[in-house]
Formats: C-alpha cells, structure tokens, sequence
C-alpha cells in the first residue's frame, strides 16, 4: 500500500467515525431543546407578554375613570388628571403593542388602540 492511499484510508475512517459519533443520542439533544422552548416560551408568556397586558389594562381603566370624571365635570383640574392620566397608557401600550399575535390579532387590537393620525372627523363627531 502506498502512503497516499494509506493517508486517504485513514482519512475516510475517521470522518466515519466522527459522522457515526455525531449522530448518537441525537434524539435525546432534540428532545432536551424542544423542553428548553416549551419552557422559554412559557416563561415570555408568564413573566412579559401577560404582565404587559395587565398594565394596559389597569392603566387603561385608570385613564377610563378619568376620562368619565372629566365628561361629568369638564374643569381644569379634570383635565390635567385626564391629561396625566395618558402617559402611563402610551407607555403600557408600548410595551404590549410587541406582541400583537394571538387572541390581539384576531380582535385586532391595533386598530382600537393608539390610532394615528388621529381622525378628526370622528373626534368632531363624537363631540357633538
């Protein structure tokens, strides 16, 4: 046997072995990633995307009991805890406006939240 074929000899059975090498326990590997998402995924949804909607929704009703104490009495003092009353729910929406997927989409939320350019017509409309 001459030293080229003994070098390419050596060569194929090594990589056979580190291709057979590789591929044992490769169920077990897949089986721990998809535990590790399951449990990535369910810590987003537990500890971000579900807190962020609560914050909207209690900065929402919070804005709401300012926006109805403001239309029963429309004084200055009213409409300054209206107007800082709208702060925190830009911000809460902010933070939930990133996961507009799901049970958000399909009751297509964007659309009823922080719609921009505003709609004058509407607002008017409202108004009177």
């Amino acid at each position: 046997m001459n030293k080229r074929t003994l070098i390419l000899t050596l060569s194929f059975f090594t990589l056979t072995l580190i291709f057979l090498e590789s591929c044992t326990d490769s169920g077990t590997e897949a089986d721990t990633e998809f535990v590790d998402r399951q449990e990535q995924l369910a810590n987003v949804g537990n500890n971000i995307i579900i807190p962020s909607y609560r914050a909207l929704q209690e900065a929402s009703a919070s804005l709401d009991v300012a926006a109805t104490a403001f239309a029963d009495d429309p004084n200055e003092s009213n409409l300054t805890a209206l107007q800082n009353q709208l702060k925190p729910v830009r911000l809460a929406w902010q933070d939930a406006n990133l996961f507009q997927f799901g049970p958000a989409e399909s009751l297509v939320l964007r659309s009823a939240l922080n719609t921009f350019p505003a709609n004058t017509d509407q607002i008017n409309s409202n108004i009177e």
